[in-house]
């Protein structure tokens, strides 16, 4: 499945300068047993509500890891670490118009 499909139902629209190729596996992070758990545990919360699916390997897939941030309430939220696919998304320059008063 080509990634530009997989990521068409996100809130923004990214445009890639190439097609995403994944040469090396990421390095994952080692984790304790009790942060294994933690983001088992958020994986099957996002899984029942349907924010994310498994899906079965396929050729172009693109691997990335997952760590999790700790919330004000206490609780953790998992983060998407897409780092490496920033190499391969277009680069929009804008000039900002706003000012610094002195």
């Amino acid at each position: 499945m080509d990634l530009t499909n997989c990521l068409s139902h996100l809130p923004c629209h990214l445009e890639f300068e190439t097609t995403p190729r994944q040469v090396n596996l990421p390095k994952f992070p080692k984790l304790t047993k009790r942060k294994i758990c933690l983001i088992e545990l958020e994986i099957k919360k996002l899984t029942s509500k349907g924010t994310v699916t498994e899906v079965s390997p396929c050729d172009d897939e693109f691997i990335y890891t997952v760590f999790l941030a700790p919330k004000k309430t206490g609780d953790f939220q998992p983060v998407i670490n897409l780092k490496p696919l920033n190499q391969f998304v277009e680069k929009i320059h804008f000039k900002s118009s706003w000012s610094l008063l002195t």
